[in-house]
Protein backbone atom coordinates (compact mmCIF):
# COMPACT_ATOMS: atom_id res chain seq x y z
CA UNK A 1 0.00 0.00 0.00
CA UNK A 2 1.49 3.30 -1.04
CA UNK A 3 0.02 6.47 0.46
CA UNK A 4 -0.14 9.68 -1.46
CA UNK A 5 1.69 12.50 0.24
CA UNK A 6 2.47 16.13 -0.47
CA UNK A 7 5.89 17.32 -1.64
CA UNK A 8 7.86 18.89 1.21
CA UNK A 9 10.35 21.74 1.39
CA UNK A 10 13.12 21.82 4.03
CA UNK A 11 13.20 24.52 6.70
CA UNK A 12 15.90 25.63 9.11
CA UNK A 13 16.03 27.04 12.64
CA UNK A 14 15.59 30.58 11.29
CA UNK A 15 12.13 29.56 10.09
CA UNK A 16 11.13 29.00 13.73
CA UNK A 17 12.61 32.08 15.41
CA UNK A 18 10.41 32.00 18.48
CA UNK A 19 11.30 28.35 19.18
CA UNK A 20 15.04 28.25 18.64
CA UNK A 21 16.00 29.60 22.07
CA UNK A 22 14.51 26.68 23.99
CA UNK A 23 14.43 23.74 21.57
CA UNK A 24 16.89 22.02 19.29
CA UNK A 25 15.31 21.63 15.85
CA UNK A 26 16.46 18.34 14.37
CA UNK A 27 14.22 18.28 11.29
CA UNK A 28 11.71 20.71 9.85
CA UNK A 29 9.84 21.10 6.60
CA UNK A 30 6.77 22.67 5.12
CA UNK A 31 4.14 21.52 2.66
CA UNK A 32 0.81 22.78 1.46
CA UNK A 33 -2.60 21.28 2.12
CA UNK A 34 -4.83 21.87 -0.87
CA UNK A 35 -8.51 21.09 -0.80
CA UNK A 36 -12.06 22.30 -0.67
CA UNK A 37 -11.31 25.13 1.79
CA UNK A 38 -8.20 26.46 0.07
CA UNK A 39 -4.44 26.21 0.39
CA UNK A 40 -2.80 26.09 3.82
CA UNK A 41 0.88 26.08 4.71
CA UNK A 42 1.59 23.16 7.01
CA UNK A 43 4.80 22.59 8.94
CA UNK A 44 6.40 19.53 10.48
CA UNK A 45 8.80 20.06 13.37
CA UNK A 46 10.92 17.38 15.02
CA UNK A 47 12.65 18.77 18.07
CA UNK A 48 13.82 18.28 21.63
CA UNK A 49 14.28 20.70 24.51
CA UNK A 50 17.79 22.17 24.52
CA UNK A 51 18.31 21.23 28.15
CA UNK A 52 16.93 17.71 27.87
CA UNK A 53 19.18 15.00 29.27
CA UNK A 54 17.62 12.50 26.88
CA UNK A 55 19.55 13.43 23.75
CA UNK A 56 17.84 10.84 21.57
CA UNK A 57 14.25 11.70 22.59
CA UNK A 58 12.38 13.90 20.13
CA UNK A 59 8.90 15.33 19.76
CA UNK A 60 6.97 15.27 16.49
CA UNK A 61 4.73 18.28 15.96
CA UNK A 62 2.82 19.52 12.96
CA UNK A 63 0.12 22.01 12.17
CA UNK A 64 -0.97 24.98 10.13
CA UNK A 65 1.61 27.76 10.07
CA UNK A 66 0.27 31.05 11.43
CA UNK A 67 2.36 33.65 9.62
CA UNK A 68 1.20 36.52 11.82
CA UNK A 69 2.07 34.78 15.10
CA UNK A 70 5.05 32.89 13.64
CA UNK A 71 3.73 29.76 15.31
CA UNK A 72 2.34 26.31 14.57
CA UNK A 73 -1.39 26.05 15.16
CA UNK A 74 -2.12 22.43 16.03
CA UNK A 75 -5.66 23.16 17.21
CA UNK A 76 -7.17 24.55 13.99
CA UNK A 77 -9.40 22.30 11.89
CA UNK A 78 -9.05 23.21 8.23
CA UNK A 79 -11.48 20.50 7.04
CA UNK A 80 -9.84 20.48 3.63
CA UNK A 81 -10.77 16.88 2.83
CA UNK A 82 -7.14 15.76 2.74
CA UNK A 83 -6.37 14.61 6.29
CA UNK A 84 -5.16 11.23 5.01
CA UNK A 85 -2.66 12.95 2.68
CA UNK A 86 -1.53 15.31 5.47
CA UNK A 87 -0.96 12.40 7.86
CA UNK A 88 0.85 10.41 5.16
CA UNK A 89 3.12 13.41 4.58
CA UNK A 90 3.87 13.75 8.30
CA UNK A 91 4.42 9.99 8.57
CA UNK A 92 6.85 10.05 5.66
CA UNK A 93 8.86 12.77 7.42
CA UNK A 94 8.89 10.75 10.66
CA UNK A 95 10.19 7.67 8.81
CA UNK A 96 12.83 9.76 7.04
CA UNK A 97 14.00 11.21 10.36
CA UNK A 98 14.27 7.77 11.98
CA UNK A 99 16.15 6.43 8.96
CA UNK A 100 18.69 9.25 9.36
CA UNK A 101 18.72 8.98 13.19
CA UNK A 102 18.39 5.26 13.98
CA UNK A 103 19.00 5.71 17.73
CA UNK A 104 16.26 8.32 18.11
CA UNK A 105 12.89 7.90 19.76
CA UNK A 106 10.14 10.03 18.24
CA UNK A 107 7.08 10.83 20.38
CA UNK A 108 3.78 11.98 18.89
CA UNK A 109 0.51 12.89 20.56
CA UNK A 110 -2.57 14.65 19.25
CA UNK A 111 -3.40 18.12 20.52
CA UNK A 112 -6.77 16.67 21.57
CA UNK A 113 -7.98 13.20 22.51
CA UNK A 114 -9.96 12.96 19.27
CA UNK A 115 -6.88 13.77 17.22
CA UNK A 116 -4.85 11.15 19.05
CA UNK A 117 -7.62 8.65 18.18
CA UNK A 118 -7.47 9.77 14.54
CA UNK A 119 -3.72 9.15 14.47
CA UNK A 120 -4.30 5.75 16.05
CA UNK A 121 -6.87 4.81 13.39
CA UNK A 122 -4.50 5.91 10.62
CA UNK A 123 -1.61 3.92 12.11
CA UNK A 124 -3.90 0.87 12.31
CA UNK A 125 -4.71 1.22 8.60
CA UNK A 126 -1.06 1.22 7.50
CA UNK A 127 0.76 -0.76 10.20
CA UNK A 128 1.06 -3.86 8.01
CA UNK A 129 2.76 -1.79 5.30
CA UNK A 130 5.31 0.00 7.47
CA UNK A 131 9.01 -0.91 7.31
CA UNK A 132 9.72 -4.08 9.32
CA UNK A 133 12.47 -2.32 11.30
CA UNK A 134 10.03 0.29 12.66
CA UNK A 135 8.76 -0.20 16.20
CA UNK A 136 5.63 1.63 17.36
CA UNK A 137 4.79 1.75 21.03
CA UNK A 138 1.59 3.13 22.48
CA UNK A 139 1.42 5.15 25.69
CA UNK A 140 -1.35 4.29 28.15
CA UNK A 141 -2.20 6.89 30.77
CA UNK A 142 -2.10 5.34 34.22
CA UNK A 143 -1.37 1.92 32.76
CA UNK A 144 1.02 -0.72 34.01
CA UNK A 145 3.19 -0.82 32.01
CA UNK A 146 2.69 2.69 30.70
CA UNK A 147 4.05 1.90 27.21
CA UNK A 148 3.24 -1.23 25.20
CA UNK A 149 3.70 -2.38 21.64
CA UNK A 150 1.09 -0.81 19.37
CA UNK A 151 -1.92 -3.04 18.79
CA UNK A 152 -5.21 -2.39 17.09
CA UNK A 153 -8.18 -1.85 19.36
CA UNK A 154 -6.26 -0.38 22.31
CA UNK A 155 -6.71 3.30 23.12
CA UNK A 156 -3.41 5.12 23.46
CA UNK A 157 -2.60 8.61 24.70
CA UNK A 158 0.48 8.94 22.49
CA UNK A 159 2.93 7.03 20.35
CA UNK A 160 6.66 6.37 20.41
CA UNK A 161 8.36 5.44 17.16
CA UNK A 162 11.83 3.88 17.09
CA UNK A 163 13.96 1.65 14.92
CA UNK A 164 14.19 -1.98 16.11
Amino acid sequence: MKSTHYPTFPLGADDFIRYRHFIHIAHACKFFSEGKNGRFEMRVLISRHKHSEELDSYNLAFGVWDEECQDLDDMIEIKNGDSDVILATVGTQALKFLQENPNAGLYAQGSTTSRTRLYQREISKVIDYLPPDLKILGAIEGGEPDVIEFCKGTNFSGFLLTKK
